[in-house]
């Protein structure tokens, strides 16, 4: 069975520490599109944490939401998460560096989305040094507007090959 495409989602800040929308009460539009577009019909793969943040935000457009248990990170689980990666469906994780840690080897693309602030309360860093295995293939700017005080970019990136 041939794999699907799989990519991992994540909201930072200027300091590179992982968030969700819901922090910072703003409405990011660009990030928006772009998750709805290349979500629909996917299977969206949340940790817990991420899901109670998230909640009401996710896209209709999503075909199937799969939440992992809080304590996904024992190895128990882990088989789990590599089931997903036997189906032939595009799999879209988002969550923090726990559960990209669990994925990063089997993911083909990553999505960025940077905000230009700083948020305090944030329990994971994703490392610059991780984007050495990826190529950034697409990256925009976006000002700061009467629905989000704060200005972000928004970047794809392709697994480089081996």
């Amino acid at each position: 069975m041939e794999q699907g495409m799989s990519s991992f989602i994540c909201f930072i800040d200027a300091e590179w520490h992982i968030m969700t929308q819901g922090v910072l009460n703003a409405y990011f539009p660009e990030d928006l599109k772009i998750s709805r577009s290349n979500n629909r019909g996917k299977i969206l793969v949340l940790d817990a944490k991420t899901y109670s943040m998230l909640g009401s935000q996710i896209p209709k457009e999503i075909a199937e939401v799969v939440i992992l248990p809080e304590k996904f990170g024992n190895a128990a689980v882990y088989p789990a998460v590599d089931d997903l990666f036997n189906q032939d469906r595009d799999l879209f994780f988002i969550g923090d560096m726990s559960l990209y840690n669990v994925v990063a080897a089997s993911i083909d693309r990553l999505y960025i989305t940077q905000v230009d602030c700083e948020i305090k309360d944030s329990d994971s860093i994703f490392p610059e040094k991780a984007l050495e295995q990826w190529k950034c293939v697409s990256s925009s700017q976006y000002s700061q507007s009467k629905w989000c005080p704060y200005p972000y970019s928004c970047r794809e990136y392709k697994k480089k090959s081996l």
